[in-house]
């Protein structure tokens, strides 16, 4: 029986009334302070995640896929590290949010093209690395 139509059907004289309304009162305040935490390692959670995902991202040389998985990786093993239960489902739902986010804040420039010096400013070595084998 809910709580307010138990409430409504006892006389306010009684002692049971306050003890109904006490338990009622209480009952929301922790429901509030359950959900005020519950904001709060949610907040601290999304900015972590904004936080790999923008050099993550930036990286030049991984496929998106990996960048993801290593997002997810990051954020879930923080979490963990930190005592939040998150799954690993969550946590690439959290990191996809944190990346359009930043990309609609033009955080992200990860559309980037390879560059690579000039030639002539390279190594032999670094000539070598990039030449394809034959």
């Amino acid at each position: 029986m809910d709580l307010t139509v138990l409430l409504s059907q006892l006389d306010k004289g009684t002692p049971l009334y306050y003890v109904v309304l006490t338990v009622f009162v209480l009952t929301q305040l922790y429901k509030y302070l359950h959900n005020a935490k519950l904001d709060k390692q949610m907040k601290v959670v999304s900015d972590k995640a904004k936080q790999i995902v923008i050099p993550i991202a930036n990286m030049t040389g991984l496929a998106n896929a990996d960048r993801r998985a290593k997002a997810v990786d990051m954020l879930y093993n923080w979490a963990v590290a930190h005592k939040i239960k998150i799954s690993r489902n969550n946590a690439a739902h959290i990191i996809d949010f944190a990346y359009h986010y930043c990309k609609n804040q033009g955080w992200l420039n990860d559309k980037q093209p390879v560059t690579t010096g000039n030639p002539e400013d390279l190594t032999p070595e670094q000539l070598d690395n990039m030449t394809p084998d034959k």
